[in-house]
């Protein structure tokens, strides 16, 4: 009897530790864009491209990711643990740095009116109804604000150049990217609030991924990648279970 005891506190422990915790759900990007602010590539669409980069976006030569997940399973997930501890986080797999040795990458939720699609043209002209830095669809939408006002281009969206300032929700983590963190995933964790909105906000169509770091180049895989494609990784645990492990 004594020798079965202690299989059996093993046993109720595994139990115990997996009813405090599902198994992640890991969602892949729906659409991932690459949006270029150059002005001689500022109607080019960067959907299907293999290469998701950030550069400084207060500079004309910056660029921006933007990317979507199944919102609708976010808010599932959300309902489905709301007496839980929910955390998320956005996962990138790095192509490497240009420019320097490190990069602040921060993102913003793509709060906005306009529908948009990938497209399909790789970083070359779009074709009508496809995203680009100036229109959220090509000859057909600008990009507007959630009440439908609309602006100049995508940075005129989100970002205040003047104020240094993000216009729509940021979220308050960020991650630095290092040249040792080439052919490696990063993630950015993903604030409650900010989770809340990305999964339930009417205006939120998306993220935008950017660094505002001195002309440092920051390159991902796109979801054009078989593995290496942006996910957004959501867990719950019981709190009860999280106060004890802090107690350890």
């Amino acid at each position: 009897m004594r020798a079965i005891l202690p299989v059996l506190c093993a046993v109720l422990g595994c139990l115990c530790e997996a009813a405090a915790e599902d198994s992640p759900l890991a969602l892949p990007a729906t659409k991932d864009v690459r949006v270029t602010f150059y002005p001689a590539e500022a109607e080019f669409n960067g959907g299907r491209s293999p290469r998701l980069r950030t550069s400084n976006i207060k500079l004309n030569a910056g660029e921006a990711i933007l990317m979507d997940f199944d919102r609708a399973a976010v808010a599932a997930f959300l309902e489905k643990n709301k007496a839980r501890q929910v955390s998320a986080k956005l996962v990138l797999v790095s192509r490497g740095l240009r420019h320097g040795s490190s990069a602040k990458v921060e993102v913003a939720a793509l709060d906005t009116a306009s529908d948009w699609v990938e497209g399909e043209q790789a970083q070359a002209a779009a074709a009508k109804g496809e995203p680009t830095f100036k229109a959220a669809q090509h000859e057909t939408k600008a990009w507007t604000t959630p009440d439908g006002k609309e602006v100049a281009n995508l940075r005129d969206l989100f970002y205040d150049s003047a104020m240094d300032t993000l216009k729509t929700l940021l979220n308050e983590n960020s991650v630095t990217v290092r040249t040792a963190d080439s052919e490696k995933p990063v993630e950015v964790e993903l604030d409650a609030k900010f989770l809340e909105h990305l999964a339930k906000a009417p205006a939120c169509k998306g993220l935008i991924v950017f660094n505002r770091d001195r002309s440092m180049l920051s390159d991902f895989y796109s979801r054009e990648h078989d593995t290496h494609g942006p996910k957004l990784v959501l867990t719950a645990r019981d709190a009860a279970a999280e106060q004890a492990e802090a107690k350890k």
